[in-house]
Formats: C-alpha cells, sequence, structure tokens
C-alpha cells in the first residue's frame, strides 16, 4: 500500500470468499488517497494484480476549540493525529 507512513491504512485480516480476495483494512489518515494493490496467483499458475484508490474521509468532526490556532482561511491547524492545535 502506499503512502507507507505511520496512522495509514493497514490490512487487519485477509480471507478468500470462493472467486473473491476479501480485505479488511484499518486507520488511514482523512484526506489521504491510498493505492491498494492486490495481487493472486492461480492453481494454474496465473498471476493477476489490481491496483485501486482508496481515498480516506472523515465520518465525523469535533469543532475546534476557541483556543485552536487556524489558517487565514479559519480552518484549524491540527497535529499528525488529527487533533486541534490550541494557544494554550
Amino acid at each position: 500500500m502506499s503512502p507507507d507512513n505511520p496512522g495509514d491504512v493497514t490490512i487487519a485480516s485477509t480471507a478468500i470468499d470462493g472467486t473473491r480476495a476479501v480485505l479488511w483494512l484499518a486507520g488511514g489518515q482523512p484526506g489521504t488517497t491510498y493505492t491498494v494493490t492486490v495481487s493472486i496467483t492461480t492453481l494454474a499458475g496465473r498471476n493477476l494484480a489490481r491496483s485501486i484508490a482508496l481515498p480516506v474521509v472523515s465520518l465525523a468532526s469535533v469543532p475546534a476549540p476557541a483556543s485552536a490556532i487556524t489558517t487565514p482561511g479559519g480552518a484549524p491547524i491540527t497535529s499528525p493525529f488529527g487533533q486541534p492545535i490550541t494557544a494554550n
């Protein structure tokens, strides 16, 4: 997977369900699009690889506190973990 940084998407588990490859993914940084490549080899020895784009979006956001440091446009500046950085 790429990118591959701390806090990025990880593979939680994998399985085969008949003709399907099943991936359970975890984590990821909101606003980041990851490339996930699945490679398989058939019983006949054929190889197949497919890549997909996986955008990560926040499911919910908590309003930044009044003491949050913001950009000129009013967006809070956050830590690498998505927490607003405050002036206090």
